[in-house]
C-alpha cells in the first residue's frame, strides 16, 4: 500500500457505458477535454470489457444478466483500474473547466478520490468516499482487495443496494486501509438538473470557470 502511493497515475480517462440507451453527450465532452490536455480517453462498452476479464467475474456477469447496470459498472471500473490504472469517471459528470484538468487539482500519484458531501455512518467514521471518480496507478492493492471480497459480500448481503456491496461503501472500507489523496472540497463545481440542455450545461460550465476552481459538474442527461 505504501509503495503504491509513490506510483504515477497514467494520464488516461476511463468511462463505461453499458445497456441500450445512447451514449450520453458527457462522454464526448470528456473526450475533447482529454485531447485538450494531453490525456487519452477510453470509453468501455460491453464487448470492450472482455479485455479485462469482466465476463470471467461472476459478480459482474450476474449483475449484467440481471440488468443491474450500476453494480456491473462498479465491478468493471475496479477491474480496469487494477489492470490499467488511470482516472475513472462516471458518465454523469461534465467538465467545468477548459483551462485546467486533473493534475492541476490533485497529486496524480497513488490513490485519489473525493468524499461525498453527505456524511453517512460507514461503521468506521462518517466520511464516505465517492467511487464515481477514482485515480490510481495500475495494480494498486485496494482494487485486488475489493475484487476478492465481492463474492463474499454479495453472499452475506443478498438484496442489499449496490452502493453497499459494490459501490462507495465497499470502496470506502477498502481505501481507508491506505493513504488517499483527497480532492479539494470544491472539486465538484456545480450540479445541473437532468432536464437541462447541453447548451445550459455549457453556460453553467462557463460561469463555473470564472467563479470556482472545481472541475466537475454533476449532470445525468438520460
Amino acid at each position: 500500500m505504501a509503495a503504491a502511493m509513490t506510483l504515477p497515475v497514467p494520464r488516461v480517462i476511463h468511462q463505461i457505458w453499458i445497456g441500450k440507451k445512447p451514449v450520453p453527450v458527457t462522454v464526448e465532452a470528456w473526450r475533447e477535454h482529454a485531447d485538450l490536455h494531453g490525456y487519452r480517453h477510453r470509453l468501455w462498452r460491453e464487448e470492450d470489457l472482455r479485455a479485462v476479464g469482466a465476463y470471467e467475474n461472476a459478480i459482474f456477469k450476474g449483475m449484467l444478466e440481471a440488468g443491474d447496470y450500476p453494480g456491473a459498472v462498479d465491478v468493471a471500473r475496479y477491474l480496469i483500474l487494477d489492470q490499467i490504472g488511470g482516472i475513472y469517471l462516471d458518465c454523469d459528470w461534465y467538465p467545468a473547466q477548459r483551462g485546467a484538468t486533473f493534475h492541476d487539482h490533485l497529486q496524480l500519484t497513488g490513490l485519489g478520490a473525493f468524499a461525498e458531501d453527505i456524511p453517512r455512518n460507514t461503521g468506521a467514521g462518517v466520511a464516505l468516499l465517492a467511487n464515481s471518480f477514482i485515480a490510481a496507478p495500475p495494480s494498486h492493492p485496494v482494487f485486488s482487495k475489493m475484487i476478492e471480497a465481492l463474492t463474499g459480500i454479495r453472499a452475506e448481503l443478498p438484496g442489499a443496494p449496490a452502493w453497499w456491496t459494490t459501490g462507495p461503501l465497499l470502496f470506502t472500507v477498502a481505501a481507508r486501509s491506505t493513504a488517499i489523496n483527497l480532492a479539494p472540497a470544491d472539486f465538484v463545481a456545480a450540479s445541473a438538473p437532468a432536464a437541462a440542455t447541453l447548451e445550459e450545461v455549457r453556460q453553467l460550465a462557463a460561469r463555473a470557470e470564472n467563479t470556482t476552481s472545481g472541475l466537475l459538474i454533476a449532470w445525468k442527461p438520460w
